[in-house]
């Protein structure tokens, strides 16, 4: 297969939402729905390298976010959040850029990858805006202290598919809980955490009945629709942070 032709057949099964362009001999323009802060569309670059792909974004995310005044790294705490997200999808921080070197076999999953990383970077605006401090994971893991429940976080296990997924939270009672905690300020992000969970929860069933699976949705935020509890609920139970007490409660 040429380079052209795996380029095009990555190109070609990737959502409608994405148009791409070919900008020369080894360089494409691949532009996605997600939106940075201001809605301007996220855009990436794949370059031919030898043997592999490189899926980047040139530094364009940091230098947007300069044009706001906002220094994505000034604080610990940004910074940390800014590394776990890239951590959790493989990115790699270079020189200002985000990017993955990849084959070509993994093409596809690279540019959904760093396009939903670059979003999720993108939401730490929203929480410095609103003067959020710590994120909702940690929120929930606060409550699961004062319950004096014995936790793990980031909690490993693969579903049938054989892909590796971290679970926020492995809660050790009488049967054990899987709980993963979802918030956003973006209508768009939203769907596409619902997209993901549902597709860990459903995988890791398929494979492994032992646990309880549990959903904690953000509902500070009016982002989620009737829908989404649906298909979550379809898979897990599902429980408001309004509500969590009830959660608390139900598994003491």
């Amino acid at each position: 297969m040429s380079c052209t032709q795996a380029i095009e057949e990555a190109l070609m099964n990737l959502p409608k939402e994405f148009e791409c362009e070919k900008l020369d001999e080894k360089t494409w323009l691949v532009t996605t729905p997600f939106e940075y802060p201001d809605g301007d569309l996220i855009q990436l670059y794949i370059i031919k390298m030898d043997n592999l792909f490189e899926v980047t974004d040139l530094a364009e995310t940091l230098r947007f976010f300069e044009t706001l005044d906002f220094d994505l790294l000034s604080s610990k705490r940004r910074r940390k959040l800014f590394e776990d997200i890239l951590r959790s999808y493989k990115i790699e921080f270079f020189k200002g850029e985000l990017k993955v070197k990849v084959k070509t076999e993994e093409l596809l999953k690279a540019i959904l990858d760093l396009s939903q990383a670059i979003f999720r970077v993108s939401d730490l605006y929203f929480l410095q805006r609103i003067g959020v401090t710590t994120t909702f994971k940690e929120e929930v893991e606060e409550v699961l202290k004062e319950a004096n429940l014995n936790y793990e976080i980031d909690y490993s296990i693969f579903g049938k598919s054989g892909k590796e997924y971290k679970v926020d939270f492995y809660i050790d009672v009488e049967k054990p809980n899987l709980l993963e905690a979802i918030s956003t300020y973006s209508k768009m992000y939203a769907e596409r955490l619902i997209d993901r969970v549902v597709r860990m929860w459903y995988d890791i069933k398929r494979l492994d009945g032992r646990f309880e699976y549990v959903t904690i949705v953000d509902d500070r935020s009016d982002v989620w629709k009737k829908e989404h509890f649906d298909l979550l609920e379809d898979l897990s139970k599902v429980y408001v942070w309004s509500e969590v007490e009830d959660y608390i409660v139900e598994i003491s």
